[in-house]
């Protein structure tokens, strides 16, 4: 039984990124597209071009299976055509036909590949579709700031009440002015700050990658390197999977060390492991 199956090598010419309210927040006024990566995790894996590591997912169909049944959410629409000028792509499908007829389900999905882990947003950007029908007051501010943000860099933008409409894309859409006029009471999003899996580890990892020699390492630290020596990063491996993608703690971490080791042409956290074991036992 398959999971997924490559399907083509090409950028579809129009693209739908979905994401929360919160983040298209980040990614329209920061003006870039934090990516996802590849590491550690062998069904990701699967999918690289190149060796790239970082990945965009986007998707063919408006509405993919991924987004269909949320309560509020942003789609951006993107120019694939462009995209496909500097990045390569690859359609893919986790929910092959492979696994039954009884099985419908589609995401449609594009992977866009990059060196770094960033696309910027603003050459790319066809349209915006800001979607809550959620009572939470929060989000109502969100999809405020979502366009009040595409207003600032005249990118056009749509409001939709109704997940089918959203979905469709349907004339049943307002803009702003008419949705604050309806949107009742507006409150501040509250913020989750609950993701700290791995987070000692990770900072202590990159603290070993930084060092020079051991002799300037903290207790901790030392004892970190023995755990290396008894083959201990089982919880390396869990912390990176947690922050492979935008929007954990451990993202700016999971940055630092796909790019260290990629600079040292290292080709799995095992082989870093042994990085820093050497490095400190040839000292």
């Amino acid at each position: 039984m398959r999971l997924h199956h490559i399907l083509f090598e090409r950028i579809s010419d129009i693209v739908y990124h979905a994401t929360k309210l919160s983040s298209a927040v980040e990614i329209i006024n920061g003006n870039k597209f934090k990516l996802s990566s590849s590491i550690e995790n062998p069904d990701e894996q699967s999918f690289e071009k190149r060796g790239l590591k970082w990945y965009l997912s986007v998707t063919r169909n408006k509405t993919s299976s991924y987004h269909s049944q949320w309560l509020s959410g942003v789609i951006f629409v993107l120019d694939g055509k462009k995209l496909s000028q500097r990045y390569t792509g690859s359609p893919v499908d986790f929910f092959s036909k492979d696994i039954g007829p009884e099985n419908k389900r589609s995401e449609h999905e594009d992977r866009i590949f990059s060196k770094t882990n960033t696309i910027a947003f603003s050459p790319y950007i066809k349209s915006i579709l800001i979607f809550n029908q959620s009572r939470n007051g929060g989000n109502k501010v969100l999809v405020k700031q979502v366009a009040e943000a595409a207003i600032k860099q005249n990118i056009p933008y749509k409001i939709y009440l109704t997940r089918k409409d959203w979905l469709l894309q349907t004339k049943n859409y307002i803009d702003l002015d008419a949705y604050l006029q309806q949107a009742g009471e507006l409150t501040e999003p509250q913020t989750n700050n609950n993701s700290k899996l791995g987070e000692s580890v990770l900072d202590t990892l990159i603290d070993l990658l930084k060092a020079e020699k051991e002799s300037s390492l903290t207790g901790d630290m030392s004892f970190m390197i023995d755990d290396f020596r008894e083959g201990f990063y089982n919880e390396i491996l869990q912390s990176i999977e947690a922050g492979r993608k935008p929007g954990s703690s451990e993202y700016d971490k999971v940055v630092f060390i796909v790019n260290f080791m990629r600079k040292h042409r290292l080709n799995k956290i095992a082989d870093l492991v042994q990085f820093v074991i050497s490095k400190f036992d040839g000292k």
